[in-house]
């Protein structure tokens, strides 16, 4: 109950730095995730993505 209650948490911070345009902050908090943040324009996206 513990851990889901930590990622819940997390969740929301990451929907308020989302919404709120706070770049720096939702990076940190997807780190906590273990969530790499694709920008736009950056890397190719998988063949999977493209069809």
């Amino acid at each position: 109950v513990k851990v889901l209650h930590n990622q819940l948490i997390l969740f929301h911070n990451a929907i308020a730095a989302y919404f709120a345009g706070n770049q720096q902050q939702l990076e940190q908090t997807l780190k906590q995730f273990h969530i790499k943040l694709k920008l736009p324009g950056g890397e190719m996206p998988s063949w999977l993505e493209e069809h």
